[in-house]
């Protein structure tokens, strides 16, 4: 009720918000529609995360972008540890070589018996379910060999995003400001526009 209340008694012709907020608007958008109020034009607005020299210098060492720290937990991890691994842990070449194996069994069953083609299929799915088995594993198993490239990784990562989540949700301003003085405050202004919609990384 509050989102429509708010426009009723104040209409805005724009509505400017974080992603989060964004969400929460779209979901209201038929109850406004049925009560006949009119619905704002939502607009993103552009965030900031803001990194130390010293994080800078750390992600640089380890090989980490700044599309990397923005990954989920467990795609971070696994990106990176394909990277950093001496061995190929991708089985992409192997299962396409399985798959072209196969199209040839399937042209055969075509020809001969088609009840056979269900056997065939079915004989595909579990060799390529096999090789991606195969590939979890030897995945897993270079996670623990990597476990101290894996951890300085992840601290970094936490450090950026506390709680495996957005800055701007668990750091509030004033803590920032402590850190970086009133510099902090002239770096926003020239750095930031609220209507350029895009997320920057920000060394202070």
């Amino acid at each position: 009720m509050r989102p429509l209340y708010q426009e009723v008694i104040l209409p805005n012709l724009c509505y400017i918000g974080g992603g989060g907020e964004l969400a929460y608007w779209f979901q209201l958008k038929q109850y406004f529609n049925e009560l006949k109020v009119t619905f704002p034009v939502l607009l993103l607005r552009n965030s900031i995360l803001i990194q130390t020299e010293k994080q800078a210098t750390k992600l640089k060492k380890l090989n980490i972008t700044s599309e990397d720290i923005f990954l989920k937990r467990h795609t971070f991890i696994n990106k990176k540890v394909r990277e950093i691994s001496n061995i190929d842990i991708d089985f992409t070449p192997q299962k396409q070589h399985l798959k072209q194996q196969f199209k040839q069994l399937h042209e055969l069953a075509e020809k001969t018996d088609k009840s056979f083609l269900g056997a065939v299929k079915a004989q595909e799915r579990k060799q390529i379910k096999g090789l991606e088995h195969l590939e979890k594993r030897l995945l897993k198993a270079q996670k623990k060999k990597l476990a101290d490239e894996v951890s300085r990784m992840t601290d970094i990562q936490n450090e950026l995003f506390p709680n495996q989540s957005l800055q701007e949700r668990n750091i509030n301003f004033s803590e920032l400001y402590l850190q970086f003085g009133e510099s902090l405050i002239n770096q926003l202004i020239e750095n930031l526009n609220p209507l350029e919609m895009d997320f920057k990384v920000l060394t202070l």
